[in-house]
This record gives C-alpha cells, sequence and structure tokens, in this order.
C-alpha cells in the first residue's frame, strides 16, 4: 500500500465511521477490489479506527473532562451533577454487551461476514433497521437518556461486528427507537464508540506487532492523519445535520451501495 492509497483510505474511513453507512464495510469492500494482504488490511483498518477515536476525544474533550471529574468525583463520595452522573454510568455498562460478544464471536464474524455479496446483505439489513427508526422517532417531546436507555443502545452497538451495519447507524438507530432525539442519540453515539474502539485497537495492535505482521509506519501514520481531521469534520457535520434532517439520504445510499455490490459481485 501506497502513501496515497493510505491517505485515501484514511478519508474514507473518516467520511464512514460516523454516518450511519458503516466504515468497516467500505473498508472491506475496497480492500476485496484493490488485492491487499487481508493480515495487512486488517491491522491498517484498526489504526484508522483508532485514529477516528482520536477525533472523537479532541472534538468532545470537554465532555470527556467533565467525566473524568465526575468519576473521581464518585470516588471521593462528593455530590455530581445528576445528568453527568446518568451519562458516566450508561456509558461503562453499555460498552459491556458489544465488548463480550466482540470477545465471542469477533474472529468468526469477521471471517464469515467480510464477502462483498454478504456485506451487502448486512448493508440491507441496517437499511431496514434505520427506516424503523425513523419511523419510531418522536415527533414531539423526546426522552432523556437514562441507565436502561444507555444498555440497550449498548446491546445495539454490537450489530456494529457485522461490516455493513455501521456503529453510528445501530446506536442512533437504537437511541431513536428508545424516544431519544437524533442529536441526544448522535452524542450519545460518538461517546460510547471509545471505549470499544480504543481498546479493542490497542490489543489488535499489539497483538499485530507482537505477532510480527506487516506494519508500514509510515503509511500507517499518512492514513491516521487522514482519518483524524476527516473524522473531526464529519463528527461536526452530522451533529449540526440531525438537528433539522432525517437519516433517509443516508438510507437510501445504503441501498443504493448494496445495489451495485450485489450486482458487480454476480457479474
Amino acid at each position: 500500500m501506497t502513501e496515497l492509497q493510505a491517505i485515501f483510505y484514511g478519508i474514507a474511513q473518516g467520511l464512514t465511521e460516523f454516518l450511519p453507512v458503516s466504515s468497516s464495510g467500505h473498508l472491506a469492500l475496497l480492500h476485496a477490489f484493490d488485492g491487499v494482504v487481508p493480515e495487512t488490511a486488517f491491522t491498517f483498518d484498526i489504526a484508522l479506527h483508532i485514529a477516528t477515536a482520536l477525533a472523537v476525544i479532541v472534538y468532545f474533550r470537554t465532555d470527556i473532562k467533565r467525566l473524568v471529574f465526575t468519576a473521581f468525583r464518585i470516588l471521593g463520595k462528593l455530590p455530581v451533577d445528576r445528568r453527568d452522573w446518568v451519562l458516566l454510568r450508561a456509558l461503562v455498562l453499555a460498552t459491556i454487551p458489544a465488548a463480550v460478544v466482540g470477545v465471542l464471536l469477533e474472529d468468526i464474524i469477521v471471517a464469515t461476514f467480510r464477502e462483498p455479496l454478504m456485506i451487502a446483505g448486512v448493508l440491507l439489513a441496517g437499511s431496514a433497521y434505520l427506516a424503523w427508526a425513523e419511523h419510531r422517532v418522536p415527533r414531539g417531546r423526546t426522552e432523556s437518556l437514562t441507565i436502561w436507555r444507555g444498555i440497550l443502545i449498548g446491546c445495539a452497538q454490537a450489530l456494529a461486528l457485522f461490516p455493513g451495519f455501521s456503529r453510528s447507524g445501530a446506536t442512533i438507530g437504537a437511541g431513536m427507537m428508545l424516544g431519544m432525539s437524533r442529536p441526544d442519540a448522535a452524542r450519545f453515539s460518538f461517546l460510547l464508540a471509545l471505549p470499544i474502539i480504543l481498546g479493542g485497537g490497542m490489543l489488535k495492535i499489539a497483538s499485530a506487532v507482537s505477532g510480527n505482521m506487516p506494519i508500514v509506519w509510515g503509511v500507517f501514520l499518512v492514513g491516521g492523519v487522514a482519518s483524524f481531521l476527516t473524522g473531526l469534520l464529519v463528527i461536526r457535520f452530522l451533529l449540526k445535520y440531525v438537528r433539522t434532517h432525517t437519516l433517509w439520504p443516508f438510507i437510501w445510499y445504503r441501498v443504493a451501495l448494496a445495489g451495485i455490490v450485489i450486482a458487480v459481485a454476480l457479474y
């Protein structure tokens, strides 16, 4: 992989990680048609995911700092803001379902669902899921985040293990189905992605290094920078977009992409 290709992949990851169109699905499709060695591609994709997680940290640094202070105040048995307390507990508990499913099933899912036709099927399934979420989204009064809503959204995050489903789509859609507004669901979705992406990514990078998998650090660096910068822009865009717009453009994009993939795979 050249540095120019790495930049292209980084931009693709930054664009698709936070939009509900599935970054893992897009990267798997690109790799399926460019002939990159699977082991190298998988490790490179993890590096790009970590870069977009860093974009979340930078964008939500104020929120994250407040959550860290809240955790220390809880440990010190000091009073805390209830909304921060609920958000912190919801994030911790919501991370568990996807982490457990990932440990138990990720290798099987990755081995089975990275073929183009499989990804196309998951894209369509995710489209139906988001369409139902749009049907269920509240038109008037919305619900706030609770610990139980957070846990249910965390369960939905496990669907993101299937390339083509979309982590943001699964979690934002779940929040909408549970009565939350699109902006509130999107904000929780981005924060919820951090533990899984960073934790899983660091473990896989460490495993790749110890297992002597091929890593070209210069290529990883330029791809990561492109992914990080693009991710920052997309987070800002999506949070502003969902205040006044629906997810239907992304749903139709997913359907169109699935159709193209099926046509190309069967040609």
